[in-house]
């Protein structure tokens, strides 16, 4: 990535962590996923609290996710223009001010972030992830 590449990243990651210091009391560790295909551009996210995974509703925090969304948009362009543009981009934070992002080229349903058919509310795939950078 490009120093553009960076910055966008650093202030995506620094805008997620900030409302979720600001919202969502006692969180830990929150996810945000973006599916960027040709005819959808959009994303969906959770957040760790104690025990419970809480998945962030869109209508309760569009304050949030209109500005992410335009930022992730906005590094899916400078990535397309230096590389190629990612299907899915996973953002992963916590409450120290860490943060990791991940791309999928290939997969448009890697990473989903779901409480239906099983899913806990945590990117399916995501402890494969943490096994890697290890």
């Amino acid at each position: 990535m490009n120093e553009e590449c960076n910055s966008l990243v650093k202030e995506i990651a620094k805008l997620y962590m900030e409302y979720s210091d600001e919202k969502f009391s006692g969180w830990s560790k929150a996810f945000y996923r973006i599916r960027a295909l040709p005819s959808q551009f959009g994303g969906n996210g959770s957040y760790i609290n104690g025990d419970e995974v809480e998945l962030i509703g869109v209508f309760d925090h569009e304050e949030l996710l209109e500005p992410l969304h335009k930022l992730f948009k906005e590094l899916w362009q400078a990535l397309e223009s230096i590389e190629k543009e990612f299907i899915v981009c996973l953002l992963v934070v916590d409450s120290e001010y860490n943060f990791n992002i991940y791309f999928d080229y290939e997969d448009p349903e890697k990473w989903s972030i779901s409480k239906l058919d099983g899913g806990i509310g945590i990117p399916v795939g995501y402890e494969q992830l943490i096994e890697k950078s290890i």
